[in-house]
């Protein structure tokens, strides 16, 4: 069975004035309708029995930290979560940091996908907005990735 794990902790997008990613140190779950347990402010894959998102200890800086794997169920599922609210900028960020801690299997690899949004427009290039994490860090580091903005348009949220 293919399966890789990764930790995900304090996650923010940053500029000279940075919008604080709700939740980002992933202390606060709930319990949805399905018994599923996600992260407040996220959405996940989690369809319960099963469950690829999960919280996890110990956080990088806190309690929790949110653990993303791909699980196999005749063909590999890869867990996701996605960023449900919307971040007041003031101007355009420049950087993107997380707290990572993983075990990739070798031939896997994980990414963080970052999508700027300007209404229902990406302003962000996704290819410069999409950072591999593709080995294994058995330890919580702090890895910072630079953003390029397609033009100089300042994003209402981001995905």
């Amino acid at each position: 069975m293919r399966v890789f794990h990764v930790l995900l902790v304090t996650v923010c997008v940053s500029s000279l004035s940075f919008g604080q990613i709700p939740n980002a140190g992933f202390e606060v779950w709930t319990t949805d309708p399905d018994s599923n347990k996600n992260p407040v402010g996220w959405q996940t894959t989690n369809s319960f029995p099963m469950v690829n998102v999960e919280p996890a200890v110990p956080g990088c800086k806190g309690a929790y930290a949110m653990k993303v794997k791909t699980v196999d169920i005749g063909f590999p599922f890869p867990g996701v979560a996605i960023l449900e609210t919307a971040i007041p900028f003031t101007q355009a960020p420049r950087k993107f940091t997380a707290c990572v801690k993983s075990k990739i299997m070798p031939g896997d690899q994980a990414l963080i996908i970052v999508a700027l949004m300007k209404g229902d427009s990406v302003i962000a290039a996704t290819d410069s907005c999409t950072f591999k994490i593709d080995s294994t860090i058995s330890q919580f580091t702090n890895l910072e990735f630079p953003l390029s903005l397609q033009s100089g348009l300042v994003p209402d949220s981001v995905i």
